[in-house]
């Protein structure tokens, strides 16, 4: 009686697992299969409002007088021609296309499940207006709603651009449904009887192994007793070792913290450093200027001269290397404070243009560039982005041969941004020096023919700072021997509507 029991119990369980099972992986596959649905019906709605669309810039463009509504007209009788021949997809789907009259909802095509006249209207405010005024306020997308008859459907809304038209398309819940509850019955019965005939067979086979298997079991029991003592003293031991990690673990960052530390002061003494380094450079430059231009009477050996043009130059280098050392130190040290100037992009490189305009001359390197129209102000720390343009066009002159290009590409919008590119067809960068280029002081591996002059290296990753202090970012592209294109791109927030001057 008792081995009965189980037998009713264990039948029970297992055709409650089995309905389950088949229930949850029903839902499962209708689940995927409605997303499928729900794509379709939206690449369908997409499709029929790209038609027309299509249908509708033919007619505005070939429109005759002859025709009473123009164009709309033209266009709306071939689409209400096309509707009326055709009945629906599936048994239950249909489109309804329609726009807004008198702050109502006008339907274009007719109901393949109502015979009404191909023009009604409906409230904006019932339920069965949502998607519909959905796609005529320029939105995509589907949505579960009720139709004309009350019926659970799925809705897919697309808006018709050319005549401000919305068009939906939609198919029963019942329809996509019904495949699925009707497997899912099928193999419930089929998932339940299986389970009875299994437990029939394994509950007459089983019955006598069930003794032999008690005894199995407590031989194991005797067993795991012993493998617990054995684990309890693996686990002491494999508590003293992770004591001992987390300890090297503190004492690792706690090196890690002194080094960041270090690091931080070194920064902080670098920055500090700015007045004591520049003051006597720029009395080095100057007075070397003064020397070179004569300016209080001709110098007796004109090899002085000479002189006094190299260490003004030397000065006006190293001054470079000295600021460009400063402001990553500075970054470093977070002890950079931008301004929020509001300026034409204009302004900062046509100016850095007009600065290196001899250099690049000399070089034989010819400079273009271009801001496209309706390219919006930016919001941002004028002196840096100069700074930055200067920069990216140094490196483009000093990396291109002679006869090359350096192009400017200024381009953005309110909605996106703006984007500063910066290309020429110089010798390049390898892809093995292209994260190196990127590190403080990394300098790729140039050929001593192009490598024109040295730098610190600190280039790239100063223009990669100052851009991320703006919130934007910076993108490399370049392969030796190909040129090399950089991609300043700030963000949304830092652009504004240029200002419209009133006549």
């Amino acid at each position: 009686m008792k081995d009965r029991r189980r037998f009713y119990y264990l039948t029970g369980l297992m055709a409650l697992l089995a309905v389950s099972i088949t229930a949850v992986s029903t839902f499962m596959f209708y689940d995927a299969y409605f997303e499928q649905q729900r794509s379709r019906f939206i690449e369908l709605a997409q499709s029929q409002a790209r038609l027309i669309e299509a249908i509708g810039h033919f007619d505005i463009a070939h429109s005759q007088t002859d025709h009473l509504d123009g164009a709309l007209g033209a266009t709306l009788s071939q689409i209400k021609e096309a509707h009326s021949r055709f009945e629906g997809f599936g048994e239950t789907g249909e489109f309804v296309l329609a726009h807004i009259s008198s702050e109502k909802i006008a339907l274009l095509s007719k109901r393949r499940h109502e015979s009404q006249a191909l023009v009604t209207t409906i409230n904006h405010n019932t339920l069965i207006a949502a998607p519909m005024l959905k796609a005529l306020k320029g939105e995509s997308g589907s949505m579960i709603s009720s139709d004309y008859r009350g019926v659970s459907v799925l809705a897919a809304y697309e808006h018709v651009d050319v005549f401000n038209l919305g068009i939906v398309a939609k198919i029963d819940l019942a329809e996509i449904r019904a495949p699925f509850i009707q497997a899912g019955a099928m193999f419930s019965v089929i998932g339940i009887f299986l389970v009875f005939i299994t437990s029939f067979l394994f509950f007459r086979i089983v019955n006598p192994l069930i003794q032999h298997l008690e005894r199995a079991l407590a031989a194991l029991k005797k067993l795991f007793n012993e493998q617990e003592s054995l684990i309890s003293k693996q686990t002491v031991e494999l508590n003293s070792e992770l004591n001992m990690r987390k300890m090297i673990e503190k004492s690792l960052i706690r090196a890690k913290t002194e080094a960041d530390e270090v690091n931080r002061s070194k920064s902080e003494f670098i920055a500090n450093m700015s007045h004591e380094l520049r003051t006597p450079l720029n009395s080095i430059i100057g007075f070397s200027e003064i020397i070179k231009n004569e300016m209080f009477g001709k110098i007796g050996n004109e090899k002085y001269k000479d002189y006094a043009f190299d260490i003004n130059n030397s000065g006006a280098h190293l001054l470079s290397l000295i600021n460009d050392i400063l402001d990553v130190s500075k970054i470093e040290a977070g002890a950079v404070t931008l301004s929020d100037d509001i300026f034409d992009p204009r302004a900062p490189l046509n100016e850095s243009i007009r600065m290196l305009k001899n250099r690049a001359h000399d070089a034989g390197i010819q400079i273009t560039s271009e801001v496209l129209d309706g390219c919006p102000n930016l919001k941002a720390d004028e002196l840096r982005v100069k700074q930055m343009i200067l920069n990216l066009l140094t490196n483009s002159i000093k990396f291109t041969p002679k006869g090359g290009k350096v192009q400017i590409l200024v381009h953005g919008h309110l909605n996106s941004g703006l984007e500063i590119e910066v290309a020429d067809n110089g010798v390049g960068i390898a892809a093995d020096d292209l994260e190196r280029v990127m590190q403080p002081y990394g300098q790729a591996g140039q050929d001593a023919a192009v490598r024109v002059e040295e730098s610190t290296g600190l280039g790239l990753p100063l223009i990669n700072m100052l851009i991320e202090l703006h919130g934007g970012t910076m993108k490399l592209t370049s392969a030796k021997g190909e040129g090399t294109q950089i991609i300043l791109r700030f963000p949304k927030t830092r652009v504004v509507a240029p200002r419209v001057i009133a006549d």
